[in-house]
């Protein structure tokens, strides 16, 4: 147990003042749509995303990388608008009416037709084979 806890304990003293906190949210060079006050880029239950930093006064949120948007995007049920715009909420990716919030159109998503980024290799070597792949 020391063998581990020893370089363990200097590790998480280190992350504690080195690490950035995507809680409290890191700046970026977006500005906020809404009140024009930069956005932050933080985690939430649904991963990754950008939210104003004047929140909660102002409560715009954006995807921190807009996907990119199919040529078959369907038309908007309720007004007609085309292309809707893909996002993804609690119970997977939905298609969104561009109008939103004037009109509330959506249309369930196919979760297949959303790209998912490339996982990142680490440079940390495995502790069982010492391998970096």
């Amino acid at each position: 147990m020391k063998n581990f806890y020893g370089p363990f304990e200097k590790l998480l003293a280190s992350a504690s003042t080195d690490m950035a906190n995507l809680k409290a949210g890191i700046p970026t060079d977006k500005i906020c749509k809404k009140c024009q006050a930069p956005m932050l880029k933080r985690i939430g239950k649904n991963g990754l995303f950008l939210g104003c930093s004047r929140y909660p006064e102002c409560d715009h949120t954006e995807e921190p990388e807009q996907l990119e948007e199919p040529e078959d995007a369907p038309e908007c049920p309720l007004c007609g608008a085309t292309p809707m715009v893909l996002r993804k909420g609690q119970f997977g990716p939905f298609w969104a009416c561009p109008n939103y919030p004037g009109c509330k159109g959506i249309r369930k998503a196919d979760p297949r037709g959303i790209p998912v980024p490339a996982d990142v290799a680490l440079e940390e070597k495995c502790p069982t084979c010492a391998s970096t792949s």
